[in-house]
């Protein structure tokens, strides 16, 4: 909670960049509380008319749809399907004047490099995922 604390003093102190944009971005495995940290800061956010994008949104709307097509799925093609919901969020993004993302898609680089390692990633996928990652990322 400490850190919440000093985390809203440093948003209090924020300076606009040169654009006048302002874009946040929260990384971290499932559970590490960067959604309880975003509440906690969220009168702020709202004073300042930050814009945000939670992964949450799509899973509350169709949490049932969602899990079942995911378990479903090979480990790759979640992957994918987790990098182009974020991808999209974060193109979005580029249209406001202050943004905020509930997880990066510096995830989808972190992750799919472990399942790899544990041998859940075929070599063949995993090729296909760097592919995938060098053409869908050159413009963030």
């Amino acid at each position: 909670m400490k850190k919440i604390f000093k985390l809203k003093d440093k948003m209090k102190n924020l300076k606009s960049p040169k654009n006048n944009k302002i874009q946040i971005a929260f990384i971290g495995p499932g559970c590490c509380g960067k959604s309880t940290i975003i509440e906690d800061l969220m009168p702020l956010l709202n004073k300042y008319n930050f814009r945000i994008f939670d992964e949450k949104i799509v899973l509350d709307q169709n949490f049932q749809e969602y899990m079942e097509k995911m378990s479903n799925l090979s480990a790759y093609e979640m992957q994918k399907a987790i990098f182009d919901f974020r991808k999209s969020q974060i193109t979005e993004m580029q249209h406001y004047q202050n943004s905020l993302v509930d997880r990066h898609l510096i995830d989808d680089f972190l992750y799919p490099k472990a399942l790899y390692e544990a041998g859940v990633l075929s070599e063949e996928k995993w090729a296909l995922w760097q592919k995938l990652m060098n053409q869908n990322t050159e413009n963030f």
